[in-house]
């Protein structure tokens, strides 16, 4: 018989071990294997910050934390709700990025963004729904992904949004989009009425959006596609829509400094620089909330022809992976600005991290033709 003593495994033999030892035996044994219910579940895709895997807390183990909107003190609830004026061509649109631990753990999180989303269409004249990537956390447990299909579903037919898939969606070394594009391949998005064509099935999309006065071309490039032919069919789209706002959303491109991965680099000097229209790039992947501008001369005059706002926000480390934070970005083609808050629908809270962070204004009075134009 084999018994644990000290994380090791020690012979028993049983004409010399006694009855009441094999009594406390048994009754140590059954308690370990008791306490395995207890244990979180290991992310087994390394964490991309630190290299070690994280544990997570099962689906039936809520966090402490966890806590209804109503036990939350005051000072901590949305004080003022502004629904968005339609009459001056002010609209929002939705950002959700890392939603990969509500799909493993917290789904009750997931559902209450998308509802949201549902329930405040007219009075925040909703538009559009980016999501920036890592919609579940183990791409081969079919429940994670049943839980992301159920939250996003709510949004289908109910308001257009695009993902861009993102490592844990595809795997992050031997890519496969099987298990993503079964989910949010090209058939999901039957429902949509604005024009979208999809790169291979959905590895990268590219939708039409008429808002406001604004036209706007969204295109969404998944991790690790094949990266020369990917971008080329994204620059082809771009060269031929130049009078169109392009908005590009992506899994990687900042580091949490706000400096460019890798990616982002190779993204930014091949898609990003050639292309006058290309005005804001989104992206998740590393934990933080930071921007960078970059002011770009596209006619070698050396004067400043566009801002380019290139955006990060990745919640997933913070309380139950991310409390459901995620940015409203609200134009306002009065002011000609952009609007950026950060809310969750769970907690019913504004800020996830401090107010300089989650809330700014943008100008946006390059993305209107001048007067007389």
């Amino acid at each position: 018989m084999l018994f644990i003593k000290g994380g090791r495994y020690v012979q028993l033999h049983k004409r010399r071990f006694p009855v009441l030892a094999w009594m406390v035996a048994l009754c140590l044994l059954f308690g370990l294997l008791g306490c395995a219910d207890h244990t979180g579940i290991y992310d087994e895709t390394a964490d991309a910050n630190s290299g070690v895997s994280r544990e997570i807390p099962p689906v039936n183990q809520p966090s402490p934390v966890h806590a209804p909107t109503k036990s939350l003190p005051d000072d901590h609830r949305s004080k003022e709700k502004k629904p968005v004026n339609s009459e001056d061509n002010t609209y929002t649109f939705v950002w959700m990025s890392d939603t990969q631990l509500y799909s493993q753990a917290y789904p009750e999180i997931y559902l209450s963004m998308t509802q949201w989303i549902q329930e405040n269409l007219s009075s925040y004249n909703l538009c559009y729904v980016f999501h920036t990537g890592d919609v579940i956390n183990k791409r081969t447990r079919p429940e994670q992904w049943a839980h992301a299909d159920a939250a996003m579903g709510i949004l289908d037919g109910v308001i257009p949004y695009s993902i861009a898939a993102g490592n844990h969606d595809v795997g992050r070394k031997k890519t496969s989009y099987e298990y993503f594009l079964h989910s949010f391949g090209e058939e999901r998005f039957a429902f949509n009425t604005n024009k979208v064509l999809f790169y291979r099935g959905g590895e990268a999309r590219a939708e039409w959006l008429d808002v406001g006065t604004l036209q706007f071309l969204i295109i969404a490039m998944g991790w690790n596609p094949k990266p020369d032919e990917t971008i080329a069919w994204i620059n082809e789209l771009l060269q031929e829509n130049p009078n169109r706002i392009a908005i590009l959303i992506t899994h990687n491109y900042l580091q949490a400094d706000g400096s460019l991965s890798a990616n982002g680099s190779l993204l930014y000097h091949r898609i990003v620089l050639p292309h006058p229209n290309l005005r804001m790039v989104l992206c998740g992947h590393n934990h933080n909330a930071v921007q960078n501008t970059a002011e770009i001369d596209d006619n070698g005059d050396e004067v400043v022809d566009r801002r380019v706002y290139q955006l990060l926000a990745d919640y997933q480390e913070t309380e139950n992976g991310g409390n459901g934070f995620m940015r409203l970005l609200t134009i306002s083609e009065q002011t000609k600005e952009l609007r950026v808050t950060t809310y969750s629908p769970y907690l019913d809270q504004y800020h996830c991290f401090d107010p300089q962070t989650d809330a700014f204004t943008l100008s946006i009075a390059d993305w209107f033709p001048a007067a007389g134009s």
